[in-house]
C-alpha cells in the first residue's frame, strides 16, 4: 500500500511540474505578444536605455595619456682624487640591487620627489607616477599618466632630472644611464569604451522590457480557452473557434460559413457549436441571444454563422439584429450602402413584418437592425418575438455587448437561452464578470460560453496546444455563475 501511495505522489508531483512549465510558457508565449502588441513601448524603453548609455560614456571619459621612461642606477665604489680630479667608480652588485628594488617605490611616492617636481614645473603635479623596478637588477621603469600629454611629458622629464637628489639620501652617490624615454604621447592609453556601454545600455533595456512585461502578462487574466472558461468562470465552454487569417481586402467573405469551406476547421467548429447549442436546448426553447462583454469580440460573426449552420440542416432560422446603433450584421454581409427596414421600423411601425424579412436561402431568413431606432423597452418586441416563434425553427438574436447597452438585457429577457462569446485573450475576466452581472438575473438561461479566435487551436474540438488542463488562475476558485 505505502508503494501505491508513494507512486501516486510521484505522478501527482510530475502532474504538476508539468502543469507548472505550460504555465510558464504560456506567460512567456503571453509576454512575446505583449511586446509585439506594444513594440513603440518596448523599442522606446531601449533606446531610454542605449542612449542614457551612451551619455554616461561619452561626459564620464577622460582620455590618460601615458609617458614612459627606462633607465639604470649604478652606485658609486669608490674615487680618486689624484692630480686635484676626483675619479669615480661605478660597480653593479646584486645586494644593490635587491635594496633599489625594495626601497624605490617609497623614494618615488614620498612628499620630498613630489616637492621637487612641483617645483620644477611650478605647479601642483596632478599626474600618477608609478614604478616598476625589474627583480634582481638596476633597471628601472617609470610610467607617469596624466589626462593632459603635456603633463605627462613634462612631469617625466622633471622626474628623471630630480629623482637623483632624492635616491641621494638613500643610496649615496648614484649614476643614472637613460636606456629610453618614450615620444611625446599624441593618443590616449584607454579607449572611451563607448560601445561596451551601448551593448550594456541594449542587454540593460531588454531585460526591463522582459521584466515588465512578464510581469503584465503574468497579472493578465483573460480567457483564452475552454479550460480558463472551466476554471476562472466556472462555467460550461461550448466550443471554441479558430483563429482565422483573412486576406488583405477580403472583405468578410472568410468568416461566412459555406457548404464548400476553404477554413475546414473554421466550419468545423461552427458546426461542432450547432450540435451543442442544439443539445443544450429543452423543449420549446427557440430563440437563442449571442452577447459579450465588449465590441470586437466576434459575436455577430458566430450569429450568422450559427444560424446558417440551423439551416443547412433544412431548419428553418431566423437572424435578427438587434444592435441597433451598429447595425453589424450589414457590415458583415456587405450590404453598408443600403437603408434596408429592419426590426426597429417594425417597431415604430413604419413596415409590416412580413416585408422586414430578407430571405436568404430556403430556410435562412434575416431581420436586419432597420433604419428606424426603437427603445428596447418596447412591448411590441415581445409581441413580435412571439409571433416569429410560431414560423422558425430557431431563432437567434445579436445583441450588442450588456455591459455597454444595458438595456439590451430587456431583449435577452425575451429570449429562451444566452450564449457568451469571448474573443481569446481579449477581454478581462473581471470586465466578463461585470457583464455577466446584466443577464444572470434575465429569464434566459446561461447555457455556455464560446471562445472565439483561438490562435492556436489544432485540430478537432478538445485539442489545444497553448494550455494544461489547469493553470495558475484555477486553485481554488470557486465562483459559479451558473
Amino acid at each position: 500500500m505505502d508503494n501505491i501511495e508513494n507512486n501516486k505522489n510521484i505522478n501527482n508531483e510530475e502532474q504538476t511540474q508539468t502543469i507548472e512549465l505550460k504555465n510558464l510558457f504560456a506567460t512567456v508565449i503571453d509576454m512575446l505578444k505583449l511586446m509585439k502588441k506594444h513594440i513603440v513601448i518596448a523599442v522606446a524603453i531601449l533606446v531610454v536605455f542605449v542612449v542614457t548609455a551612451f551619455g554616461y560614456s561619452v561626459f564620464t571619459y577622460e582620455p590618460v595619456y601615458e609617458s614612459t621612461a627606462t633607465f639604470s642606477i649604478i652606485p658609486l665604489v669608490a674615487s680618486d682624487s689624484n692630480n686635484g680630479l676626483s675619479v669615480y667608480k661605478f660597480n653593479y652588485t646584486s645586494t644593490f640591487a635587491n635594496q633599489m628594488a625594495k626601497t624605490f617605490p617609497y623614494i618615488v611616492n614620498s612628499r620630498n620627489l613630489e616637492k621637487l617636481i612641483e617645483y620644477d614645473i611650478g605647479r601642483k603635479m596632478t599626474a600618477n607616477i608609478s614604478v616598476g623596478p625589474v627583480s634582481g637588477s638596476n633597471i628601472i621603469k617609470v610610467s607617469v599618466k596624466s589626462n593632459s600629454a603635456e603633463d605627462s611629458d613634462e612631469i617625466l622629464n622633471s622626474f628623471i632630472k630630480c629623482y637623483p637628489q632624492v635616491s641621494e639620501y638613500v643610496f649615496g652617490d648614484t649614476k643614472t644611464n637613460i636606456i629610453h624615454v618614450s615620444d611625446f604621447p599624441k593618443e590616449p592609453v584607454n579607449s572611451s569604451e563607448t560601445l561596451k556601454y551601448v551593448l550594456f545600455g541594449f542587454l540593460a533595456g531588454l531585460i526591463i522590457n522582459i521584466v515588465i512585461f512578464f510581469i503584465i502578462a503574468y497579472n493578465r487574466q483573460t480567457i483564452k480557452n475552454k479550460n480558463d472558461v472551466e476554471i476562472k468562470l466556472n462555467s460550461k465552454c461550448i466550443c471554441e473557434i479558430p483563429h482565422v487569417i483573412k486576406k488583405r481586402n477580403s472583405k468578410n467573405e472568410n468568416l461566412i460559413l459555406k457548404t464548400t469551406d476553404k477554413n475546414p476547421a473554421f466550419s468545423e467548429s461552427i458546426r461542432i457549436m450547432k450540435k451543442r447549442v442544439k443539445s443544450q436546448l429543452k423543449d420549446n426553447e427557440k430563440i437563442i441571444a449571442l452577447t459579450s462583454s465588449a465590441f470586437g469580440e466576434g459575436k455577430t460573426t458566430l450569429a450568422y454563422n450559427l444560424s446558417q449552420a440551423f439551416s443547412m440542416g433544412e431548419e428553418k432560422v431566423l437572424l435578427i439584429d438587434f444592435d441597433l446603433k451598429r447595425k453589424n450584421l450589414q457590415n458583415l454581409l456587405g450590404e453598408t450602402t443600403k437603408n434596408i427596414y429592419g426590426i426597429g421600423d417594425v417597431v415604430k411601425q413604419k413596415i409590416k413584418l412580413s416585408d422586414a424579412i430578407i430571405s436568404k436561402s430556403e430556410y435562412f431568413d434575416v431581420l436586419y437592425s432597420g433604419v428606424e431606432q426603437c427603445k428596447y423597452s418596447d412591448f411590441r418586441i415581445k409581441d413580435i418575438l412571439e409571433s416569429l416563434r410560431e414560423k422558425y425553427d430557431y431563432i437567434v438574436i445579436d445583441l450588442p455587448p450588456c455591459s455597454l447597452i444595458s438595456e439590451s438585457t430587456l431583449i435577452a429577457n425575451l429570449s429562451d437561452v444566452i450564449l457568451f462569446t469571448v474573443k481569446s485573450d481579449f477581454a478581462s475576466v473581471d470586465s466578463i464578470k461585470s457583464s455577466l452581472q446584466y443577464i444572470l438575473y434575465s429569464k434566459a438561461r446561461l447555457i455556455g460560453f464560446v471562445v472565439n479566435d483561438c490562435a492556436n487551436l489544432t485540430g478537432s474540438q478538445g485539442r489545444y496546444s497553448y494550455y494544461g488542463r489547469y493553470n495558475r488562475y484555477g486553485y481554488g476558485y470557486h465562483y459559479n455563475y451558473k
